[in-house]
């Protein structure tokens, strides 16, 4: 069961499309993912938000639950005290960045290799969410900073 959560109408479209079972506002994200869920919580939890979601984040997860932030569109998640993990079911949290998964030229190529077949055979298909000339590079950035983009930003030359 894949729960999609966003910041607007369009984005709810775009998650639907995509697969998601559930999408729900980030508001109210904790308290929807518990009733779907029959109160257990989520298992996993990735968020590309960060500030804004990861306080309701950790409470939608059920005992034993990992939350992995990916991203921090919103601005980055404040100090965590530890014991939060402990009170709130024993939960696992993680902050991984690409780097650490392509360490030697040698996996960066195995890696992306893997993930260019993938987008071949049509497995992922890449969403492109606005494409911008170089000279307009700034306005792009803004364009993610304001989240109003859906899919990849292509800044082309």
């Amino acid at each position: 069961t894949v729960i999609g959560t966003v910041s607007s109408d369009e984005k709810a479209e775009v998650a639907k499309s995509n697969g998601a079972d559930f999408v729900f506002s980030y508001e109210d994200f904790e308290v929807r993912a518990k009733e779907v869920t029959e109160g257990l919580g989520v298992h996993v939890v990735f968020d590309g938000v960060g500030a804004a979601t990861f306080a309701q984040d950790l409470l939608a997860l059920r005992t034993r639950g990992m939350l992995v932030v990916i991203g921090n569109a919103s601005g980055p998640i404040p100090a965590v005290d530890i014991n939060q993990l402990n009170v709130n079911g024993s939960l696992y949290l993680t902050r991984p960045t690409v780097m650490h998964h392509i360490g030697s030229s040698e996996e960066l190529k195995r890696r992306a290799s893997e993930v260019f077949a993938l987008v071949e055979s049509g497995q992922i298909v890449p969403q492109i969410g606005g494409r911008y000339p170089f000279t307009e590079f700034a306005d792009a950035f803004r364009a993610l900073e304001s989240r109003r983009t859906t899919g990849k930003i292509v800044v082309q030359h």
